[in-house]
């Protein structure tokens, strides 16, 4: 028993030596990372560097819902780290000593973004949680929400909600259906997996899930759900 009671400890002291490190090293990330661009000044940085960036009121509330519930679908109600999330993400990671899962919030995942890359170093991605902490501090939810919308890859080429409109459907952001914006909003989790020159059939496939998740959270009821997956069967019997 003693054995045992002495492994254990060990093992917690060095679990803890690891995540308090893991800290450590995201905290040295995140220092250069603000020092390269300041959080107060992210939002004037993107509306330079995006062509056509599009405020929150010219983007159709259906794309904002279906954004929403299946990317974070607490994000107006949580403020910081999605505990759970980071608690799952973390032990994966630690485990695998490498990043396997992010567990990312909306705003981690624009922090990520416009501060790193997609395949983020593991003390990139603990510098996330620093920057999300600066980013709800000095944005509004809204803003946030405006900011990953007109930076987010939606594939094919299309880096923002205004392009992917335009691009895939010939229309601006405020005209988007609830059909196409379960479409769109399901492309960012793998864009080069579900963009519709190359995955539209998988991209059909994740839009289910997007569907589902409106109806699981209640923005749409199962009235409009079985709509939508009707005109799912009727797009793919028409190609």
């Amino acid at each position: 028993m003693k054995i045992l009671k002495r492994t254990f400890i060990t093992l917690t002291l060095l679990a803890f030596l690891a995540i308090g490190l893991l800290f450590g090293l995201g905290y040295n990330a995140y220092t250069e990372a603000i020092e390269n661009l300041p959080i107060e000044e992210v939002k004037d940085y993107l509306q330079d560097k995006v062509d056509d960036y599009t405020p929150l009121t010219e983007i159709s509330p259906y794309l904002l819902k279906a954004t929403i519930d299946v990317e974070d679908h607490r994000f107006y109600d949580r403020y910081g780290i999605d505990f759970i999330a980071l608690a799952r993400a973390m032990l994966r990671n630690i485990l695998s000593f490498s990043v396997i899962e992010g567990g990312s919030t909306i705003t981690q995942q624009l922090a990520q973004n416009i501060y790193f890359t997609f395949d983020s170093s593991l003390p990139e991605k603990m510098a996330e949680y620093y920057l999300l902490y600066d980013l709800e501090n000095t944005y509004s939810k809204d803003e946030i929400l405006e900011m990953y919308l007109n930076i987010i890859y939606y594939g094919d080429g299309y880096y923002g909600i205004y392009d992917a409109a335009m691009g895939y459907f010939d229309i601006k952001p405020i005209d988007l259906d609830l059909f196409d914006s379960t479409l769109l909003a399901g492309i960012p989790n793998a864009p080069s997996v579900y963009q519709l020159s190359s995955g539209k059939a998988l991209a059909l496939e994740r839009q289910k899930h997007v569907i589902k998740r409106m109806y699981e959270v209640g923005d749409i009821d199962a009235a409009t759900r079985d709509e939508l997956f009707k005109m799912q069967e009727d797009l793919l019997q028409s190609e």
